[in-house]
């Protein structure tokens, strides 16, 4: 059964809520900002002709006035968790791209062109949302195919400020739009396209090709994968079937979310003090061990304090993010030490009595595979048999995806690894090259 991949892109999910997080149903020109940057806008700021990724100075040329809320500022979670349940009703893997974006699997979804079509316009019907789909055979080509019918449909609004007739064919009436690539088609579709398109590329790869005269990406898909082999090595053959419109990776099912709550509670309560650091260490190796049986890393994690004194009651909560997924006790426990001294510290301002702390809750929440590196498998540890016997299965788990991942020829086990000619008459003059 051939794979289909929706991609949804929406536009206006942030601009359409007030800093408070209250929803209007037209919000008047706004535009939601981070790091000197358009993030999102509201669709009377797209008629405007401010489009995300302009300069603030960009967009307020366009439209004098616009009324500009910080990316902090702009609560909008109830939307965000609306738009991803909608797409989760019809798909059993949903992938997150942000909050603006998802992938959905409609691989076996009966006439999902229908589906796709429908979700969109379903979602344009709600207030202040322009919605851009895009449908391929990966994730990769979904995408592209979104972000198209994404700049479509900006245009679209644009030539309306101006009473221009609607010249796209993929728009879905006023606030939606949609981009299908036939199978079989896509590299055909991608040729044309810049080469920043192929978003699954890292940046340097992407850089070093531009650097090479690489524009297109139909010019580097006319380069045969064994020369990028040959210069970049497995990326280059990631960039080859990339530029034909090859994407193996599945869409992960990261939604619904999957979270990891921890929660000790005290019969009698426990003064704040070094009795709390204690309970903190136990939630942190019960939670890493749980992570890292399921494979699993968090990138936040939450702590709240369930406290009382004289009658009263406060929950402080403090939470902290993570640039990439952790899941070892090693990891958590000096984060969440480092929050429940910022909880106790807020108990003190709030209190002026001695306060009991009756619970704390520990909550793991954006949990990401962890993907298998050397470390987690060679690091110090246990020398149990059972440890050995973990450490072994691991590795061979390793061994077996960097053989699905690379060429037999790439791969190698052991020490010896042949030496070129000009390595090895180099080890005659160079004592730093001899083996030791």
């Amino acid at each position: 059964m051939p794979r289909l991949v929706l991609h949804l892109l929406v536009y206006g999910l942030y601009a359409a809520a007030e800093a408070s997080g209250r929803p209007v149903p037209d919000p008047a020109p706004r535009l939601v900002h981070e790091a000197g940057k358009v993030v999102d806008m509201s669709l009377a700021a797209a008629r405007e002709g401010v489009v995300p990724g302009q300069r603030l100075r960009q967009a307020e040329h366009h439209c004098p006035g616009i009324e500009r809320v910080e990316m902090e500022e702009a609560n909008c979670r109830d939307r965000v968790r609306a738009f991803r349940e909608l797409v989760a009703a019809v798909s059993p893997r949903v992938e997150p791209l942000g909050n603006r974006e998802v992938l959905a699997d409609l691989t076996g979804v009966p006439t999902p062109a229908k589906v796709a079509r429908q979700l969109a316009v379903k979602l344009a019907e709600r207030p202040g949302l322009l919605v851009a789909a895009g449908l391929g055979n990966s994730r990769l080509v979904a995408r592209v195919a979104g972000r198209q019918a994404g700049d479509a449909l900006l245009t679209h609004w644009q030539r309306k400020r101006n009473s221009l007739p609607a010249l796209e064919p993929r728009l879905l009436g006023d606030r939606a739009a949609l981009a299908s690539v036939v199978p079989g088609q896509e590299a055909a579709y991608l040729a044309p396209l810049d080469l920043g398109q192929l978003w699954t590329l890292p940046p340097e790869l992407i850089a070093s090709l531009a650097h090479l005269g690489f524009a297109r990406i139909g010019e580097l898909a006319r380069v045969p994968e064994t020369q990028l082999f040959r210069r970049f090595g497995p990326l280059g053959s990631l960039a080859a079937r990339s530029a034909r419109g090859i994407d193996p990776q599945p869409v992960a099912a990261l939604y619904p979310p999957v979270e990891v709550v921890e929660r000790l509670a005290f019969e009698a309560g426990v003064e704040p003090g070094s009795a709390l650091e204690g309970v903190v260490g136990v939630l942190a190796r019960s939670a890493g061990h749980r992570l890292e049986a399921a494979g699993l890393g968090t990138l936040e994690v939450r702590l709240r304090l369930e406290a009382v004194a004289a009658g009263q009651r406060a929950n402080p909560s403090r939470r902290r993010s993570f640039s990439r997924p952790q899941g070892g006790p090693s990891a958590l426990e000096p984060a969440l030490r480092h929050l429940l001294g910022e909880a106790v510290e807020e108990l003190a301002g709030t209190f002026s009595a001695t306060c009991l702390v009756e619970a704390v809750v520990a909550e793991f929440t954006e949990l990401r595979p962890v993907s298998l590196e050397q470390l987690s498998f060679l690091a110090e540890g246990s020398s149990t048999a059972a440890a050995t016997e973990g450490r072994g299965a691991r590795l061979d788990q390793v061994l077996a995806a960097l053989g699905r991942r690379y060429p037999k020829a790439a791969l190698r086990l052991g020490r010896d690894l042949p030496v070129s000619r000009r390595e090895g008459m180099l080890r005659y003059f160079d004592p730093l090259r001899r083996s030791h």
